[in-house]
């Protein structure tokens, strides 16, 4: 993730990564120029609806977030959220609004056995 100063004062903190754990790590959805909460049942519509899509067509999927936080606190953990090796996950990529999920071919390369 990374932070761009916002005029206005603070960060803006952008996530991007693999769907499933950005999609774990919403609060919020983009729509409409406007924050909208999201619950359980549209996590899930995505899921199906989105990223299942994408999978079927054999292409990686990468969800796209932001946070807005005053200040940057890079030690900041989140102790009830981890990262894919077990580690608590960073506060500022926490509590996040999905901006979007993207689809990627991502052919293996030639040195990898099939």
């Amino acid at each position: 993730s990374w932070a761009v100063p916002n005029p206005e004062g603070g960060y803006r903190v952008y996530a991007k990564g693999a769907s499933e754990i950005i999609l774990a790590r919403v609060v919020n959805t983009f729509q409409a120029g406007k924050e909208v909460k999201i619950d359980d049942d549209e996590v899930a519509t995505i899921t199906d609806t989105v990223i299942s899509k994408f999978a079927n067509m054999a292409m990686r999927t990468i969800g796209l977030a932001y946070k807005d936080v005053d200040t940057i606190d890079s030690d900041e953990v989140d102790p009830s959220m981890q990262n894919t090796d077990g580690s608590p996950a960073f506060s500022m990529e926490t509590g996040l609004t999905l901006l979007g999920i993207v689809g990627i071919e991502d052919p293996l390369r030639p040195e990898v056995a099939p």
